[in-house]
């Protein structure tokens, strides 16, 4: 049975690659685990993570992307981008001394995290926890792995208003208090920041996630819920990827692709399950 204890994290601002980045950490050992959002969201999404017992002797840190809730605009738009987030959270894990870690992305945060994993941060992360990302190996590939609904906004757009935001957050959670808080997420938002990781796409070489995931030697799970309305869940299967990884991939029942991290959810078990893994 997953308890939960008095929310006890500490917010401050940590200068990252020259952005001033908004954390919430709560104090504990390594590994800590380091939780990264989705595109126009914010750390909020994490906050119910902090008071889960199961966890309650881990360090645990969720920060706003650059550009989103709390953190700062960077003048330098190269910041932006999958690319650019990464090297972010390069410079953000070195400013807390951070030295173990899982990398716990929900859908943009999980794409940054393999990117991060795959390169800059290679060789100090003992797991990786991803929630709504599924990878790419190419272009074509983004257009095959998330639903378009017809009347529904994309956070691909630069521009995007309440009425908008309203919309995109039903497809995200059916929790109303989850859509509130995603709402007021995307209109804080950046729109160059959304508008830079369109162009990332369309521009730089993309980034072999598949082959990344079906390599590595990392403890992994990829997370997806039974309920979602973004990623296109077929995808896994023709891509071969829930065969390849088997019990890494996990269908989460009665899950959205923003997941519940309260009390019993299945994306907590299945995280706890994971970083009991690393400790062993």
């Amino acid at each position: 049975m997953i308890e939960r204890q008095e929310f006890s994290a500490v917010e401050r601002v940590v200068n990252a690659m020259g952005v001033r980045t908004m954390v919430s950490e709560r104090e504990g050992c390594e590994p800590a685990l380091v939780c990264i959002h989705g595109n126009s969201l914010s750390r909020q999404i994490f906050t119910s993570l902090f008071s889960v017992s199961w966890l309650s002797h881990h360090r645990i840190v969720s920060y706003d992307l650059p550009g989103h809730g709390g953190s700062e605009r960077p003048t330098v738009r190269s910041v932006y981008g999958i690319d650019g987030y990464a090297a972010h959270l390069s410079a953000l894990i070195s400013a807390l001394g951070i030295r173990r870690f899982v990398l716990v992305g929900v859908s943009l945060g999980g794409h940054i995290a393999m990117q991060a994993a795959d390169s800059c941060l290679s060789s100090m992360i003992s797991g990786l926890f991803l929630c709504g990302a599924p990878p790419i190996r190419e272009l074509g590939d983004i257009a095959r792995a998330f639903v378009s609904i017809a009347g529904v906004p994309s956070l691909f757009q630069r521009d995007i208003d309440r009425v908008d935001a309203e919309k995109i957050a039903r497809t995200l959670t059916r929790k109303r208090s989850d859509q509130l808080r995603c709402i007021e997420s995307i209109v804080a938002s950046d729109p160059v920041a959304r508008e830079r990781l369109v162009e990332g796409f369309t521009t730089e070489a993309i980034h072999d996630e598949y082959a990344f995931v079906t390599s590595t030697d990392l403890p992994i799970r990829l997370c997806y819920g039974e309920d979602e309305r973004v990623v296109n869940l077929k995808y896994l299967e023709e891509t071969g990827l829930s065969d390849w990884l088997q019990g890494s991939v996990r269908i989460l029942p009665n899950e959205d692709h923003l997941p519940d991290m309260s009390e019993h959810s299945a994306f907590v078990v299945a995280l706890c399950e994971l970083v009991g893994s690393v400790n062993g």
